[in-house]
């Protein structure tokens, strides 16, 4: 587990497909402390944009989905179907990466990196994921 500043507990662990992987993933009811989460279901929904290999980042993000209220709050994007503009569509967003071999970026993301600075994210409330590898 992982505590905030304040000690209030707003992450929680998650194991993916039974393997010994676990990650920090944001859970409804700890959220609350960064996200009005009444205020995102009643104005504007969560856009939670992932990139997966094997699919373990993508188990994740739909674990994520279900824990913060189903596609009534989150959409899910795979990030290999869509562009870095779809991005500024959100204004809470939630960015699940793997990292590769040594901390290598996933292919997916690798391949709009350069566009995400074209993304106005001003105003934006971001949260960030990541799985890796255990062994390298």
């Amino acid at each position: 587990m992982i505590k905030a500043p304040d000690s209030s507990l707003f992450l929680k662990s998650f194991s993916v497909r039974g393997s010994s992987l676990s990650l920090a993933a944001i859970c409804r009811d700890e959220l609350s402390s960064f996200i009005d989460i009444e205020r995102v279901q009643i104005m504007a929904k969560v856009g939670l944009f992932y990139g997966s290999t094997t699919g373990k980042t993508a188990d994740a993000a739909e674990q994520m989905q279900t824990a913060l209220g189903g596609d009534a709050v989150v959409d899910l994007h795979d990030i290999s179907e869509k562009s870095a503009a779809d991005l500024a569509d959100y204004d809470y967003l939630i960015i699940g990466c793997p990292t590769w071999n040594i901390g290598d970026l996933q292919d997916d993301w690798d391949a709009i990196l350069d566009d995400l600075d074209d993304v106005d994210f001003s105003g934006k409330t971001v949260a960030y994921f990541g799985t890796g590898d255990q062994v390298g």
